[in-house]
Order: C-alpha cells, then structure tokens, then sequence
C-alpha cells in the first residue's frame, strides 16, 4: 500500500510539470492545478492517519521559510500602488503555499526517490510531440506553426527530463534499459525545441554534475593497474559527458531558427537582450528598486515597475520579489533558493556525505532556478517550490546514507 502512495505523490508532483503542456496546447483551465494538489492532501491525510511518517527537520524549516516568505510578500499589499489589483497574486502565493504544505506532509523518502523516474515518463510524450510537429511540418527550420508560440512551455519539461535521466545515468547503480533509450530520446527532443535557455541549463547541469562526480569517485592505490583503472574511469566519465553536450549542441545547431538565435546570444549577448526586450525590463526594474529598496512597491507592483504593464512581471524571481517585497523579501527568497545548496555543501564539509543518489533531485530544482532566472512570472513555480522541497528532503535522506 505504501508503494502505491508513493508512486501516486510522485506522480501528482511531476503532474504539475505535465499541466504546463495541457495548458498551452490543449487550453486546459487553470482549475486542472487543483487536482495534483487535492491528491496530495488526501495522500497527507492517508500518511497521518497510518502514523509513524517522520519529516526531516531541514525539509519542515524549508516549508516555514516559504511561509515567512508568502506572508511577507502578502503584507506589501499594504504599500502597494493605489488602483492594482492583487486578487491573481494572492490566489497565486496561496497556492504555492498550499503545494508546499501538501509536498510537506505527502513526501517520502521513497516517493522523493520516484519523482525523477516520473519526470522520464511524463516527459516522453513531450518529445514526441516534438518530433510529430517538425514531422507535420516536414522542415527542420523551425520556423512558422512547428511549436507556436510556447515553444518555452514543452521545453521546460524536456529540461526536466534530460536532467532527471541524464543524472540518474550518472548516479545509479542499477540502470535500466528504459532509462537508456529515454535520456537520448530526451536530449534530441530538447535540441529541437527551439528554447536555448532550457537547453543550455541542461548541459551545464550536466557537465557540473559530471565534473563534481568524477572528483567523488575514489581512486584506488592499491596496485598501479588499479591506479590506472580509476584514472581511466573518471576520464571516461568526462569524455562521455562532454561527447554528449557536444552532440547536443550539433543537433540544436541543425534547426535553422535555434542556430540563428544561438549565434545571436554568443556573440552579441547586449544586443540579444535589448531586441528580447529582457534587457528594458530588467534596467527598469534595477533603476525603480534603488527608488524604494527596502519596502519595495507592494504586491502586484512588479509589472509596472519593470516598465510593462500590471499584468506583466520582470522575468527574474529575484527583481519580481524585490520589486513587491522591497529588500526583506529579496533576502528570504534568495536564502530559500540557495537552502538546498547550503544544505548540502555543510553535509560535504562535514564529510557525512557518502551518496551521490541526491544529484538528481537538486539538479532538477538547480534547472527550475535558471529557468525563473530568465523567463515566466515567478508567483506561478509551484513546482519549483515543490521540487526545492524535494531536493532538501532528497539531500536529507540519500546524501547521509551509504549506497
């Protein structure tokens, strides 16, 4: 009974990732989000009622730190600008409150493990939505109706599950055949989505991910053909790495549109900025958060002060949060994000890590950062908050445990 629960709060977590896709191509409602966070309530009450569920006590101060963090943001409404209206970001911060809280009492230790498995599955059908498209389309240009304009929305996902297969290829011990043909399939499905930023993020994930490996991995001194062996062991494991990111980034190359963008962002980066428009906004926004630092301009204040309009925000969680928040909310979310991390690198110097088996749960929340980073209205990460839960309780359980 306990592993069918787990399997189902994975899957209502990762479904947060799926609905991004219904949403933008099949014009599912917003409503469809309450029934991941309803079966995630109801497997909470299940777990209370069967008693003995422990929580860690990092994963229940992570979830308290998002409560201050919600609530904050919740009183700038004081300040705010006359005439805004507020109604969207507050159903918004309460639930992501509300899926943070669900996450909390739902979690496992054996769901957190099946999360990234479900990330594979979830996002397979993305890539061969992918494929049917350019094969609908019947070119590789990547231009005209081939994604339309949410070309953003799958490619999120697929970044998710590169991320998720390609680090677990890279940390378990036992690699099943599924998980063989699903990080290529995903890797090619990515390449062709036409999202630099996602693409991007993934290959550095996983060349970081690759280089922290390859220093873990023990080299053994026993003889000089066992030295020679570890040695060889942890070259191998880069060269395939970087053999990877390199055939990846072949392939994104192949779509005409994808080539033109990458170019345009390696070579002239402050030109790319201000035709996308991210460089206006993100100017503005810096210049009206030295007019009020501390207090910011109050909840729902973040669009205008960006130099958009009310509905829009400044596409960086941090200038969002500054520009509603003023410094207090800035400084919470910036320790909210970087928790996980922390958390982990005091694990390390304690020497009480000896498993790696937590590198795929914090490279999928360290993918989310970048993603918000850049781009999508940050009062929207239910699932980063989620998966930031995820990773906490990941590093928790598998980071200070013996494979």
């Amino acid at each position: 009974m306990r592993s069918i629960l787990d399997w189902v709060v994975a899957y209502a977590v990762v479904s947060f990732a799926a609905l991004l896709v219904l949403r933008a191509y099949v014009s599912v409602g917003v409503l469809a989000y309450a029934i991941p966070l309803a079966v995630l309530v109801i497997s909470a009450g299940v777990r209370l009622m069967k008693g003995g569920h422990s929580i860690p006590r990092p994963v229940r101060f992570y979830v308290a730190g998002w409560a201050v963090f919600v609530g904050w943001l919740m009183m700038s409404s004081l300040w705010r600008i006359q005439g805004i209206d507020i109604k969207q970001e507050v159903i918004l911060l309460g639930g992501m409150l509300a899926v943070a809280v669900a996450a909390l009492l739902s979690l496992s230790s054996r769901a957190v493990k099946r999360i990234t498995p479900a990330f594979w599955v979830v996002s397979l059908p993305v890539a061969v939505f992918i494929f049917v498209q350019y094969a609908r389309i019947g070119s590789l240009r990547g231009y005209g109706e081939v994604l339309g304009g949410y070309y953003l929305v799958p490619a999120r996902v697929l970044g998710l599950g590169a991320v998720s297969s390609g680090l677990s290829l890279l940390t378990s011990r036992r690699r099943s055949l599924f998980l063989w043909i699903a990080f290529p399939i995903l890797l090619v499905a990515l390449a062709m989505s036409l999202a630099r930023g996602a693409l991007i993020s993934t290959l550095g994930i996983l060349l970081l991910a690759a280089v922290f490996l390859s220093v873990r991995l023990p080299t053994s001194r026993r003889t000089i053909w066992t030295w020679i062996a570890s040695r060889l062991k942890k070259l191998s494991l880069g060269f395939v790495i970087i053999a990877t990111v390199g055939l990846t980034v072949f392939l994104a190359f192949q779509v005409e549109r994808t080539a033109v963008r990458l170019r345009r962002m390696f070579f002239s980066f402050g030109q790319e900025l201000e035709s996308g428009g991210r460089g206006a906004l993100w100017e503005t926004a810096l210049e009206n958060i030295m007019e009020a630092p501390l207090t910011g301009f109050g909840l729902g204040s973040s669009g205008l002060m960006a130099g958009a309009h009310e509905a829009y925000y400044p596409h960086n969680l941090f200038l969002q949060a500054w520009l509603d928040g003023g410094l207090i909310a800035f400084l919470l979310l910036f320790a909210l994000i970087a928790f996980p991390f922390l958390l982990c690198m005091w694990y390390l110097v304690k020497g009480e890590i000896r498993s790696t088996l937590w590198v795929p749960q914090l490279g999928l929340f360290s993918f989310l950062v970048l993603e918000y980073l850049k781009s999508t209205n940050f009062y929207t990460g239910r699932l980063l908050i989620v998966v930031g839960v995820v990773a906490v309780w990941a590093v928790c359980s598998f980071g200070r445990t013996s494979t």
